[in-house]
């Protein structure tokens, strides 16, 4: 057999090997989502977790999905409905050891701004996060649901300290 075979069977050979190697990681993936998106109701934070452990993936950044921030050693840890004081945020962000938290508001049409007094509660809720140290994105229910990336790597960007240019993950 000559060189120039053996060579095109380890090519052919390591071009299956990554093909079956993604099509695991590619299920892997989506039985971790799966059983995320099961512990939360809303669509739209459903795609805004799979879309921030996307980019925090393509950021070769490991992502923690956790309770509580008292694990100091995760690198990005996400709190779904985190609860501060007497309120809650849809998610927060965390990434060590910078330890900046930044809240995560998707707001949808059906719970938010539908009248005053919605309005007024996530005002003074946003002004309690802020003077209690925490960064504060709001983002529309359209905004996820039209590109849930750009809008996870906009939060992973200011939870991280990264400018824009940090991997999109259909950038590629």
């Amino acid at each position: 057999m000559s060189e120039n075979t053996i060579l095109e069977n380890v090519s052919k050979f390591m071009e299956e090997a990554a093909a079956a190697y993604g099509r695991y990681q590619a299920d892997e993936f989506s039985q971790s989502m799966w059983q995320e998106c099961c512990r939360i109701q809303s669509p739209i934070e459903q795609l805004f977790v799979v879309a921030i452990h996307l980019v925090a993936t393509f950021n070769m950044t490991p992502l923690l999905v956790s309770r509580t921030f008292d694990d100091k050693d995760a690198e990005l840890q996400i709190i779904p409905q985190w609860k501060v004081g007497k309120y809650r945020s849809d998610f927060a962000l965390r990434q060590h050891p910078l330890d900046k938290i930044v809240c995560v508001e998707l707001d949808g049409h059906e719970f938010h701004d539908r009248d005053e007094r919605q309005r007024r509660y996530e005002k003074t809720r946003d002004r309690f996060f802020t003077v209690s140290g925490y960064s504060v994105l709001h983002f529309t229910g359209a905004e996820v649901v039209k590109d849930p990336c750009a809008t996870a790597l906009e939060a992973f960007n200011l939870a991280t300290g990264l400018s824009d240019v940090t991997t999109h993950p259909f950038d590629q």
